[in-house]
């Protein structure tokens, strides 16, 4: 949504705003390229939701299990790789004119999971 907001809304917002709007896409496309970092794998979430919500302490002192789910070939998940290339692909337009070399590699990882879903729809029929 703020990707969409940037490019939709971005020439409209102060420079303040702006910045702030672009930081925080940024933080977001930065867990995206970690995610996607390892060719045939997507690092989709980052511990169990129940077990995580149901500990009251503070995360300095969680001894809950951390365990990564991944999407690879034996895994599938095609939503979840096409949602992220859908963010990364955002996020290579709204940073194009501020960002080149960070857009391109934005939109080779967009493209990377993009490809990898469509091969996992594809190896399904």
């Amino acid at each position: 949504m703020i990707g969409w907001s940037v490019l939709e809304f971005g020439n409209k917002m102060g420079y303040p705003d702006l910045r702030h709007s672009l930081d925080a896409l940024r933080w977001g496309t930065d867990y995206f390229l970690k995610a996607t970092s390892v060719p045939d794998r997507i690092v989709a979430q980052v511990a169990d939701p129940v077990l995580d919500h149901d500990c009251w302490e503070r995360p300095e002192d969680m001894d809950t299990p951390r365990n990564s789910y991944l999407l690879n070939a034996s895994h599938p998940g095609s939503e979840v790789a096409g949602e992220i290339a859908a963010a990364l692909a955002v996020g290579a337009l709204a940073f194009r004119k501020i960002s080149p070399s960070y857009t391109k590699l934005l939109l080779n990882r967009a493209i990377q999971a993009s490809w990898w879903e469509c091969g996992l729809i594809f190896s399904f029929f």
